[in-house]
C-alpha cells in the first residue's frame, strides 16, 4: 500500500512539473451573442475563426457576420467597424464593407 501511495504521488508530481509553452487555445472558434435591436430588426453578431496551421502559415481568419435573429439569414450589404484594444490600449480599427 505504501509503495503503490509513493508510485501515485510521483505520477502526478511528475505531471506538475511538465510545462506547456505557447499554448493559445484550439484555434476554432464560433460564437453567436445575443440579439439586440437595429434598426426595427432583432439581429445577432456571429464571429468565427478558421483553424490555425503554423507549418503552413502564420495566418488566421476571422469572419464577421450579422444575422436576422427571427429568419436567421445572414444580411448582406453591411459595414462593421472593428476596433482592436485591451484595457487603455489601443492598437488598431479597421473599417470591412
Amino acid at each position: 500500500m505504501k509503495n503503490l501511495l509513493l508510485i501515485l504521488f510521483l505520477i502526478f508530481s511528475s505531471g506538475l512539473i511538465i510545462t506547456f509553452h505557447d499554448v493559445y487555445g484550439h484555434g476554432v472558434g464560433s460564437e453567436i451573442f445575443p440579439p439586440v435591436e437595429l434598426n426595427g430588426k432583432l439581429v445577432s453578431l456571429e464571429v468565427t475563426s478558421s483553424t490555425k496551421d503554423d507549418i503552413q502559415s502564420d495566418d488566421q481568419q476571422i469572419s464577421i457576420a450579422l444575422i436576422d435573429f427571427d429568419s436567421k439569414i445572414t444580411l448582406r450589404d453591411v459595414t462593421f467597424l472593428v476596433k482592436s484594444e485591451r484595457g487603455e490600449q489601443f492598437y488598431w480599427v479597421f473599417k470591412v464593407d
